[in-house]
């Protein structure tokens, strides 16, 4: 059994979602609204780009479980099976394989 993080793949497409949408909104306020403003939202929508860098591949709040089972052959039949769980948006994956040997 192995537990391992990794990143929700719900999560992951709502958050580049929201990265475009900010960008969008950035270049659309261009020269619309006051420097300060215009600053304020670039500032957001890069503070947002750099959270996303830094999950690299790792969110804590997303959990997989990777498992063999524990005698390998059981039954005349090989398994394996894997699990992923996200504690934010509720995503849940399972997936077992199977094969007669």
């Amino acid at each position: 059994m192995a537990y391992k993080w990794a990143i929700c793949p719900r999560c992951n497409e709502e958050n580049f979602k929201k990265l475009k949408e900010m960008t969008k909104a950035v270049k659309a306020a261009y020269g619309k609204v006051s420097l300060v403003e215009f600053n304020k939202l670039s500032k957001e929508a890069e503070d947002f780009k750099d959270q996303l860098k830094l999950l690299n591949g790792v969110d804590e709040r997303f959990t997989t479980l990777h498992e063999v089972h524990e005698q390998g052959i059981h039954d005349d039949e090989y398994c394996v099976s894997y699990r992923g769980s996200c504690k934010v948006c509720n995503f849940k994956f399972e997936y077992t394989y199977s094969q007669k040997v």
